[in-house]
C-alpha cells in the first residue's frame, strides 16, 4: 500500500537538501555524509518518506544513539505527519508495535542484542528500510551491536547511513560502514588491509602515496553518497573564530608530568613508535599525559594544587564569554565535576557519562533555556557530542581534548549550525611543553586525511606533512612539562 501524499514532508527544505534527497532516494543503499549541522536528519526523513509513498518498503527503521532518540521522535512528528514508534528493552512491547500500523520505528543502538531475533522475524514478514544516525557508532567491525547489523544486513530492502565524520578517527573507520551498504564492494579488501592502507603513514615512502589512496577510495564512495560541508552547502552560517590560550603546568603537576613522561620515553625507545595509536601499554601511557596535564588529581589523590589551566579558564570565562552561554568540554569526568566547583556551581550544570540519561536531557533542557536557565555546560564530548542543538550557546571551551577528531569536531558543532544567529567562538586551552601540543598538530593531521577521503579536499589543494604528527611527538617527550 503507497502512503498517502498527504503524509509528504511539510518543512522546508534548502537547496543542498533537495539535491541530496534526489541523488539517493531511489538507490538501494546510500550513505548521507554532510558535516555537523547541516540538517541530515531531514534529508533521511525525506528519503524514508519517498521510499514509502513509491512502495520500496513497507515500514523505515532508525537505529540510533540513546540519547538521540527522542530527537528522532520529536522529529518525525515535526516534519511528517505520522507518529515514530519508539522500541524499547521489553519484547513483548516490541513484538506488539511491529505489528502494528506504525510506519516508522526508532530504536538505539544498544537494544539490538535484545532484539536482533525479533528484528529477524520481523524482516521476514515485512519489507524494511534502515536508518543508522551516526552510523560511525559501527566503525569498529568487532563491536556486537556490528556484528547484529551485518547479520541482518542483507534483509534490509533499503539502507541509509548518516554522519557527519565518517572517518571519524581514521578514513579507515569508513569500512565498517560502507560494507555494511555494499558487502565490501567498494574497498574490495579486509579490514587488516584497510587498516594498513589507510592509516597514517608511519614511513616517509608510505607518506609519498597517502593522499592519492585517499582519493581514489572517495571517488568509488561518491558514487552512493553524499557530503556537504558549511562551506560547500552555501549556508549563510555566522562565522566560526578559533582561539587558542597557552598555559604553564604548576609546578608540582609539571613534576608529575615529567615522571610520566620519562615512561612514555622508554616505551617509545623499546617500541619505536610504529603504531603509537595501537599500542595499548604506549596508549595508556599518552593516556596519563593528557590527564596530568588538564588535572592530576586522580592520577594522584594527594594532589590538591590548582592546575595550570584553572586561572587561564576563569580568564577565558572573564574576557570573552561574559554573560553569554558556554559549553566547557572535558573528557574526564571528575574534571567536570570538579570545573564545577572551579567555575561557580550556581552558573553551571554538568553532564557526563555517569549521569543517567533522564537526568542529563532534564540538565540539558535547563541549560537551554534561553534566560534562566544556566550560563555554563560543562561536559564529556562521549556524553553529548551527538545529536544535539545547543544554539543557545555561542562558545565552547575545551579545557583538554583527547586524540579523537570525531570528539573534537562533533563537540564543537553543537553550537556552529543551521539555526545559530550568532558569531561562534571555539577557545582551546593548551599546555606549554607537554602533549596538548602534539594532540593539536595530530588532530589537524587526522583532519586533512578526513577531508580528502570525504572528498572535501582535493588530495594536491594544500600540502599536507603527513609525518609531523610523530616528530612532534618524539620532541614532546624529550622536553617534558615546565613550571611557569
Amino acid at each position: 500500500m503507497s502512503l498517502p501524499d498527504s503524509f509528504a514532508d511539510r518543512s522546508r527544505a534548502h537547496p543542498y537538501q533537495d539535491a541530496a534527497v534526489r541523488r539517493l532516494r531511489d538507490l538501494e543503499y546510500a550513505g548521507v555524509f554532510h558535516e555537523q549541522g547541516l540538517g541530515k536528519t531531514k534529508i533521511g526523513l525525506a528519503i524514508a518518506l519517498h521510499w514509502l509513498r513509491e512502495s520500496a518498503v513497507d515500514v523505515v527503521l532508525i537505529v540510533t544513539k540513546k540519547m538521540i532518540v527522542p530527537t528522532w521522535l520529536q522529529e518525525v512528528r515535526k516534519h511528517t505527519e505520522l507518529v515514530a514508534v519508539q522500541l524499547g528493552p521489553r519484547l513483548a512491547s516490541a513484538a506488539m508495535s511491529l505489528t502494528g500500523p506504525g510506519r516508522f520505528f526508532v530504536t538505539n543502538y544498544e537494544q539490538l542484542p535484545k532484539l536482533e531475533d525479533l528484528l529477524r522475524r520481523w524482516l521476514e514478514a515485512r519489507g524494511v528500510g534502515v536508518i543508522l544516525d551516526e552510523s560511525h557508532a559501527i566503525k569498529n567491525p568487532d563491536r556486537g551491536v556490528s556484528i547484529i547489523l551485518h547479520r541482518l544486513r542483507s534483509q534490509f530492502v533499503r539502507r541509509l547511513i548518516m554522519t557527519g565524520t565518517p572517518a571519524a578517527n581514521r578514513p579507515y573507520d569508513m569500512w565498517n560502514q560502507i560494507r555494511f551498504l555494499d558487502g565490501g564492494a567498494t574497498f574490495g579488501m579486509d579490514y587488516d588491509t584497510a587498516r594498513r592502507k589507510l592509516d597514517l603513514p608511519k614511513t616517509e615512502v608510505e607518506s609519498a602515496g597517502y593522499a592519492r589512496r585517499l582519493e581514489q577510495l572517495n571517488a568509488g564512495l561518491a558514487l552512493f553518497t553524499s557530503r556537504e560541508t558549511k562551506a560547500s552547502a552555501g549556508l549563510d552560517l555566522p562565522p566560526k573564530y578559533v582561539h587558542t590560550w597557552s598555559a604553564h603546568l604548576e609546578p608540582r603537576q609539571a613534576l608529575l608530568y615529567a615522571d610520566y613522561a620519562a615512561e612514555a620515553r622508554v616505551l617509545v625507545t623499546q617500541s619505536d613508535f610504529l603504531s603509537f595509536d595501537d599500542t595499548t601499554p604506549l596508549l595508556k601511557r599518552i593516556g596519563r599525559l593528557l590527564e596530568c596535564a588538564s588535572n592530576p588529581s586522580a592520577l594522584d589523590q594527594s594532589y590538591g594544587e590548582q592546575p595550570g589551566k584553572d586561572s587561564v579558564l576563569l580568564e577565558v570565562l572573564a574576557r570573552e564569554v561574559h554573560g553569554d552561554k558556554a559549553i566547557l568540554w572535558t573528557s574526564y569526568r571528575a574534571n567536570a565535576e570538579r570545573l564545577r566547583t572551579v567555575v561557580g556551581s550556581n552558573r553551571s550544570v554538568v553532564v557526563h557519562g555517569g549521569i543517567g540519561a533522564s537526568s542529563r536531557l532534564r540538565r540539558l533542557e535547563r541549560f537551554s533555556r534561553a534566560s534562566s536557565g544556566p550560563q555554563l555546560l560543562i561536559a564529556t564530548p562521549a556524553s553529548c557530542k551527538e545529536g544535539l542543538t545547543l544554539t543557545q550557546a555561542t562558545h565552547v571551551v575545551y579545557y583538554d581534548r583527547s586524540l579523537s577528531l570525531d570528539d573534537y569536531e562533533q563537540s564543537q558543532d553543537r553550537i556552529h549550525r543551521i539555526s545559530q544567529t550568532r558569531s561562534c567562538h571555539v577557545h582551546r586551552i593548551i599546555a606549554l611543553d607537554t602533549v596538548d601540543e602534539w594532540v593539536e598538530t595530530l588532530l589537524d593531521v587526522k583532519k586533512a586525511a578526513a577531508a580528502v577521503a570525504q572528498g572535501d579536499q582535493a588530495a594536491g589543494a594544500e600540502a599536507v606533512d603527513w609525518m609531523s604528527h610523530r616528530q612532534i611527538f618524539l620532541q614532546m617527550l624529550g622536553q617534558g612539562g615546565t613550571s611557569s
